[in-house]
């Protein structure tokens, strides 16, 4: 009996050895069959393909890509999207309120100069261009909202085709805030001496390009620094064409 033991605990170790490098060797057949790729790489897929392939690369194709890429949806970037122009909703919309007051103060005050006058219609052309902003964001909110749960290819093309009404929501901002600044300047001539209207000018301006060096370095040369961004990457390693609009055509691998 005690010989049947050993030889039987004998057995179940030689089995278990086996099983053991049975498995071992299965595993080792399969990593080995399986395709080299890197953490860094993404898929391919024909929408990837279609965002990188246009001449735009805005913000929006960047979002998109980035969420497909984290996420296998377009979701989170369509809900980026609209926060985005949730926040730009409240800045036309303090804009506007802020330029309706100025511009209702000037015109009841009385007799206006050349110079006040000039600044009246600066302020309003600022005041609508603040309100069609306001009212754009809110389209394009509707609309990204409309769309989130709809399929891919949908919210890539629809993105994609109303984009360029979308951003005027941006340029509207920015031209409010300048028509904004003009006036203001000018009408400190009325109130204060020549040489401080000069020094703030120059503050003005001092800022005004400190604006758009920042512009320079952190939005248009980000898309560069650091190895690019992965929507750049995607587009080098796959050797997809960029030509102008959204029409390109994909030249695959």
């Amino acid at each position: 009996l005690f010989l049947a033991k050993i030889m039987n605990s004998h057995r179940v170790d030689h089995s278990g050895t086996i099983q053991h490098s049975t498995q071992h060797a299965t595993a080792t057949i399969e990593t080995a069959t399986m395709p080299e790729t890197t953490q860094d790489e993404e898929p391919r897929h024909d929408l990837l393909d279609k965002i990188a392939a246009s001449a735009r690369t805005g913000f929006d194709d960047i979002l998109l890509f980035n969420s497909f890429i984290k996420t296998g949806s377009f979701d989170s970037g369509i809900d980026s999207l609209c926060e985005y122009h949730a926040n730009l909703m409240a800045l036309h919309g303090f804009m506007a309120g802020f330029q309706y007051v100025v511009v209702s103060g000037e015109v009841t005050s009385g007799d206006l100069s050349t110079l006040q006058q000039a600044a009246v219609a600066m302020q309003t052309i600022g005041f609508g261009m603040s309100l069609a902003g306001t009212f754009i964001s809110l389209l394009a909110m509707e609309y990204l909202k409309g769309i989130r749960e709809e399929p891919p290819e949908l919210q890539v093309e629809g993105i994609m085709k109303h984009f360029s009404f979308f951003k005027l929501s941006d340029l509207s901002a920015i031209l409010a805030a300048l028509f904004l600044t003009f006036t203001t300047n000018m009408l400190l001539y009325e109130q204060l001496p020549i040489w401080l209207c000069l020094v703030v000018h120059g503050i003005t301006v001092a800022l005004g390009l400190k604006i758009i060096h920042f512009f320079k370095t952190g939005i248009v040369d980000k898309q560069t620094y650091g190895g690019g961004r992965r929507l750049f990457q995607y587009r080098q390693r796959n050797k997809i064409s960029c030509g102008p609009g959204d029409s390109v055509e994909v030249q695959k691998p």
